[in-house]
C-alpha cells in the first residue's frame, strides 16, 4: 500500500496543466509531438490529470502504471494521447523514441521489487478520428461507444532506454472537424494485460524537438 500512496503521488505530481506544441519538419515528413496528453486514473474515474510536460524539459512526462493483484478491481493509470493534424495531410503514422535515454520500468510481485524486470509490453488502442474532447476522463475512455473505437489493439511496442525510432503503426490522417477546424488522432495506451499479481510502472520522458534535449516520447508523421 505504502509503494501504492508513493507512486500515485509522484506520477500526479509531474503532471499539471497542458499546451499545445509546436510543428516541426526534418526531412521530407511533417513531424508534430502531442496536441494534448491526458493521464486517466481508475480510482478518479471522472476526472483526467493533464501533462504539462509537452513544451518543457520533460520528467517522466508519459506515465502508465497497472495492479493486478486484485482481479475484481483493477488499479491503473492509461495515457490519453491527442494529435491536431492540419487538414488534407496523407500518411499519418505513430512513432515513439527514447533518445533521451529517460525509459523507466518497474515490477513488483508481492511487495518486492524484481531485480530483472526486462521491458514493459505497451498496448495501444486508437480511436476514430475526433472521437472525444482533448482532455477526457478514465470513464469517457473506458465506456465510450464501441463506433468510437478504430482498433482496440492498434499496435504494442516495448522501448528500452535509448531506443531510437520505432514505428508503431500507420492510419489514415483526420478530415477536417466540421467547424473548419483541424482533425484530431487520438490514441489510448496501457499496459498488456498478460502480467497477473504484480504491479508495473512505465515513464518516459515526452517532449518535443524544440524543447532541451530533442525529440523524445511519442510523435506523428505525415506529408513523407
Amino acid at each position: 500500500m505504502e509503494f501504492k500512496t508513493f507512486l500515485l503521488i509522484t506520477i500526479l505530481a509531474i503532471i499539471g496543466a497542458a499546451a499545445p506544441t509546436g510543428t516541426v519538419q526534418p526531412g521530407a515528413c511533417t513531424t508534430i509531438t502531442p496536441n494534448a496528453m491526458q493521464s486517466l486514473l481508475s480510482t478518479d474515474p471522472t476526472n483526467g490529470y493533464t501533462n504539462r510536460e509537452l513544451n518543457g524539459p520533460g520528467v517522466n512526462g508519459f506515465s502508465i502504471f497497472q495492479d493486478n493483484t486484485k482481479a475484481n478491481h483493477r488499479y491503473q493509470l492509461l495515457q490519453f494521447v491527442d494529435f491536431e493534424v492540419p487538414s488534407n495531410s496523407y500518411g499519418c503514422q505513430l512513432h515513439v523514441t527514447d533518445a533521451g535515454n529517460s525509459v523507466g520500468y518497474s515490477k513488483f510481485y508481492a511487495g518486492e521489487i524484481s531485480p530483472n524486470p526486462g521491458m514493459a509490453r505497451i498496448t495501444v488502442k486508437s480511436l476514430v478520428p475526433n472521437a472525444l474532447p482533448i482532455f477526457p476522463s478514465y470513464n469517457d475512455v473506458q465506456t465510450m461507444n464501441p463506433s468510437l473505437i478504430s482498433a482496440n489493439k492498434f499496435g504494442t511496442f516495448s522501448i528500452a532506454s535509448g531506443a531510437q525510432p520505432i514505428v508503431i503503426n500507420s492510419q489514415a490522417c483526420p478530415p477536417a472537424m466540421i467547424d473548419g477546424h483541424n482533425g484530431h488522432l487520438q490514441f489510448v495506451f496501457e499496459l498488456e494485460d498478460n502480467d497477473l499479481s504484480t504491479t508495473r510502472h512505465f515513464s518516459m520522458t515526452q517532449r518535443s524537438a524544440s524543447a532541451g534535449g530533442g525529440l523524445n516520447g511519442v510523435y506523428m508523421t505525415f506529408n513523407c
